[in-house]
C-alpha cells in the first residue's frame, strides 16, 4: 500500500494580524488531509500571536499543528528553515508567507499527485496577485515560469516562485552558509536562497514547475520585506554565487561550480 504524501505547510509571520487568519484559514481549508501546520512568530508586537492562538483553539478538524515564537526579528527565511525542522526527511514542505493564502481547497491535493511520482522533489509556480493586489488592468498572474533545461539554474533569473515546496531532505543538503550574508540571515531576497539551490540540486528531472495557480500573493502589505529593504544588493549577490550542480541521486554529496558556466 502507497503511503500517502505527507505535507508541511510552514507560515512565517510578523505584525500580519491583519492577514494571519487567512492564511491558516487556507491551508485549513484543504480537502487533502495528511498535512500539518506549523506558524513560526518572528517577534511580533501586535496581536498576531493571539490571532494565531484563537485561530488554532478553534478548529473542528485538527490537524498537527504547532506555534514557535521568537523573541527577536529575524526575517522569513530563518523562520522557514526553522520550521523545516518539524518535517520528517520525506515529508514536503509547502512554504505559505502568513500575509498570502493558498488559492483554492484543492492545492494540496494537486500537489499530492505531483509528489506521488517519487522523483520530484522540488515544485514551484504558480501564483496570481490576490483581489487588493491586482492591477485591474495587467495581468493577475505572477512571474513564475518553467526554468529552461539547459539552464536549470540562477543564470535563467528567479522564475522559481510561489508556490514553493520541497522535500526536507533537500533543503537539508543546502550549506547553511548559502543562507547568510555578513553573518546574518538574509533579511530580503531569502526565496531566492532557498530555491535556487534546490532547483539546481534538483535539476530538470526532479523539478516540476506547475502551471495552475496555487498561490495568492500580497503585494500591498507594508511590511513586505522589498517595501522595508532595498532587494537589489541581495538579488545581485545570490544571482553571483556559485551554481549547485544537480545531484545524481539523494545521497549525493552536494557540489558547488567556482565559476559559472558560458
Amino acid at each position: 500500500m502507497t503511503t500517502p504524501v505527507h505535507f508541511v505547510v510552514t507560515i512565517p509571520t510578523y505584525n500580519a494580524e491583519a492577514y494571519v487568519v487567512r492564511a491558516i484559514e487556507s491551508a485549513l481549508a484543504q480537502d487533502y488531509r495528511h498535512y500539518s501546520i506549523v506558524v513560526s512568530d518572528d517577534g511580533s508586537t501586535d496581536a498576531t500571536v493571539s490571532r494565531v492562538q484563537e485561530t488554532f483553539a478553534g478548529l473542528d478538524f485538527v490537524p498537527a499543528v504547532a506555534l514557535r515564537q521568537s523573541d527577536r526579528n529575524q526575517g522569513p527565511l530563518a523562520n522557514h528553515i526553522l520550521m523545516a525542522q518539524h518535517a520528517r526527511p520525506d515529508d514536503v514542505i509547502v512554504n505559505l508567507d502568513g500575509d498570502d493564502q493558498l488559492a483554492h481547497d484543492g492545492v494540496l491535493s494537486a500537489l499530492a499527485e505531483v509528489y506521488a511520482d517519487p522523483e520530484v522533489w522540488v515544485t514551484y509556480g504558480s501564483y496570481a496577485y490576490d483581489l487588493e493586489s491586482r492591477n485591474p488592468d495587467g495581468d493577475p498572474r505572477g512571474h513564475a515560469r518553467q526554468m529552461p533545461p539547459d539552464r536549470h539554474d540562477r543564470r535563467s533569473g528567479f522564475l522559481c516562485s510561489h508556490l514553493r515546496t520541497y522535500k526536507r531532505w533537500l533543503v537539508d543538503k543546502i550549506d547553511g552558509t548559502d543562507f547568510q550574508i555578513d553573518g546574518r540571515f538574509y533579511p530580503c531576497a531569502g526565496d531566492l536562497a532557498l530555491m535556487f539551490p534546490m532547483v539546481e540540486m534538483a535539476g530538470p528531472a526532479h523539478a516540476r514547475f506547475i502551471e495552475d495557480v496555487l498561490y495568492l500573493y500580497n503585494a500591498v502589505n507594508p511590511l513586505n520585506e522589498a517595501r522595508v529593504f532595498d532587494p537589489a544588493p541581495y538579488v545581485q549577490t545570490l544571482y553571483d554565487a556559485p551554481i549547485y550542480q544537480p545531484l545524481a541521486d539523494r545521497e549525493a554529496v552536494p557540489c558547488r561550480l567556482s565559476q559559472h558556466p558560458a
